[in-house]
């Protein structure tokens, strides 16, 4: 009896990480596309206390997302100056 509960626990536990390892291929793709574009945060309460107040003083943010899997960031300080600019990719 106690053979025959672990056989079927066994299977049932196998089951479920059969069922669990189905494919979100396109569920993902949908959300790629929907990022794709330019986001730009400005604004107080747009941009994180952290990065609004000294020293960066960033009063916008500018994001492109590529379909190429690459994207810029561009952040402005309140003085309209450009402190960094940072391409990354893949």
């Amino acid at each position: 009896m106690k053979k025959s509960f672990s056989l079927l626990l066994m299977a049932m536990f196998a089951l479920i990480m059969i069922s669990a390892c189905s494919s979100n291929d396109d569920e993902a793709d949908k959300n790629l596309d929907e990022l794709i574009g330019t986001w730009e945060s400005s604004g107080t309460g747009n941009i994180a206390p952290g990065l609004a107040s000294a020293p960066f003083k960033t009063a916008k943010i500018v994001a492109v997302f590529n379909e190429n899997n690459t994207y810029n960031v561009v952040s402005t300080d309140s003085a309209g100056q450009i402190p960094h600019l940072q391409e990354l990719g893949q």
